[in-house]
């Protein structure tokens, strides 16, 4: 994939790898297309009323050995090839409480989960200061 290279610095999470394009987008990496496409449909969802960040295209390419790899994956190995989408990139920071429960109320009118969220993890801000959740891991809505 353009822009991505074996240097490429990654952050991973337990269930995706998130490797920076550029100052405005990124894509996470799964090890299955059926996880990302998943992934990709609850990210949509929350995208499509405020909640999330904004998606785009999907891709698919070879792991690249460097990366980190998420925790979740011991169990199930390093894959050989990983499955993506890009996404917008999001201020990981945090958000004030008012903010948080803002955002949890709009997920939950929403029929979108908020289980593994916190004030501090897996929720911030888009470049234009809207509050979102970023973490949409399958196996945290099943």
């Amino acid at each position: 994939m353009d822009g991505i290279t074996r240097e490429s610095p990654s952050a991973s999470g337990s269930w995706c790898v998130f490797v920076k394009l550029n100052d405005t987008h990124g894509v996470k990496f799964y090890t299955t297309s059926s996880m990302r496409d998943e992934a990709l449909a609850l990210q949509r969802a929350a995208w499509e009323v405020m909640c999330g960040p904004a998606v785009g295209d999907v891709c698919e390419m070879p792991w690249m050995p460097s990366w980190r790899v998420p925790y979740a994956w011991n169990d199930i190995g390093t894959p050989s090839k990983v499955f993506g989408y890009i996404t917008e990139l999001v201020d990981t920071e945090g958000l004030s409480h008012h903010e948080y429960k803002a955002l949890l109320k709009k997920l939950r009118d929403n029929g979108i989960s908020t289980h593994d969220l916190a004030s501090c993890a897996n929720v911030g801000h888009t470049k234009d200061g809207n509050a979102v959740r970023f973490d949409f891991d399958p196996m945290y809505y099943r």
